[in-house]
């Protein structure tokens, strides 16, 4: 079919594109690399991308139906079908994933973190978190835990970041310490609101702030392996979001259970509310009960006081 072998297309020229992307750490005047060189690179990136010849050569020479899973079953304004070739052959569990559920896309969504919070918190499966830069950068990384961490790490080795463009990379967990990833949700909280990968609370190697303006990458961490997610001359560089999607991959259970923990939090949150207007009751049972005559009294000396003014007022008259 045409639109299986567009996808195709599109597909083998993002990898061809990806050949030619500078590996982080080359030099400034980086020379055009060699075949082997690239294909090492980019297998190094995306190991899972072999298994993806077969399907290929179905589509491309005898017109069979492109993977259906490699389609977005719904609107994205970063990915396209090439981008989503290569980002499922990064590991084994995105090659397999079935089709990916949009969680957050700020254009549709809306600009915020309560936003993001609304569509990830509590999906029971790895999700990916992508930027788009307003210089045109694009990279994010993948987390396995969306629970509000209260100011501590949470998830686990299979977290990874990533960068699309301008360079090629991914950043895998090398640490024994799980400062994997941070999510604080609790507007109360004394930790730092936002979303962050690796690193320690204040200096993580990829921040997302509450608000969007305070947003950075470190060029290192002891999570993760080592790369730059954006071309850098420092220790600390700020970016400003251009476009913030989140989709998961967790399947149908992933949607589930976050669709079941969102209805306990709706419960919880309808008994609390009773169980304030049952304390309200309560103490005005208790007001009435014990102290009904004090109160009586001073309403009563309130009225009193009302009705002699108008007299007083007449005696001062005269």
């Amino acid at each position: 079919s045409s639109g299986g072998a567009d996808a195709t297309a599109a597909a083998l020229e993002t990898v061809v594109g990806a050949l030619r992307l500078p590996s982080p750490g080359a030099s400034e005047k980086p020379s055009r690399p060699s075949m082997k060189d690239a294909i090492q690179h980019l297998m190094s990136v995306a190991p899972s991308l072999p298994r993806a010849v077969g399907p290929a050569l179905r589509t491309a020479l005898l017109g069979a139906p492109v993977t259906p899973a490699f389609a977005l079953p719904e609107e994205s304004r970063i990915l396209d079908s090439g981008l989503i070739f290569l980002l499922r052959g990064m590991t084994a569990k995105l090659w397999e994933s079935g089709p990916w559920q949009p969680l957050y896309r700020d254009w549709c969504d809306g600009r915020s973190f309560n936003g993001l919070i609304k569509g990830a918190l509590h999906y029971e499966g790895p999700a990916m978190v992508l930027i788009r830069t307003a210089e045109g950068q694009l990279f994010g990384g993948v987390s396995t835990t969306w629970r509000d961490g209260h100011g501590k790490f949470g998830g686990c080795a299979e977290c990874f970041l990533f960068a699309l463009s301008p360079n090629l990379c991914v950043l895998r967990g090398e640490s024994r310490g799980g400062n994997y990833v941070y999510l604080n949700a609790n507007i109360k909280s004394y930790h730092p609101r936002g979303l962050g990968f690796g690193g320690q609370e204040g200096f993580h190697r990829l921040w997302l702030d509450a608000d969007f303006e305070d947003c950075y990458v470190l060029e290192s961490d002891a999570t993760y392996g080592s790369g730059s997610l954006l071309p850098s001359s420092g220790l600390q560089t700020k970016f400003q979001v251009s476009r913030l999607e989140i989709w998961g991959f967790g399947g149908t259970e992933a949607a589930a259970a976050q669709a079941a923990q969102r209805q306990r939090d709706a419960g919880q949150r309808e008994l609390s509310r009773t169980v304030d207007r049952a304390k309200l009751l309560e103490n005005e049972f208790d007001k009435e009960m014990f102290f009904g005559k004090t109160f009586q009294g001073a309403a009563d000396s309130r009225e009193e006081a009302t009705s002699c003014r108008p007299d007083e007022a007449s005696k001062d008259e005269s």
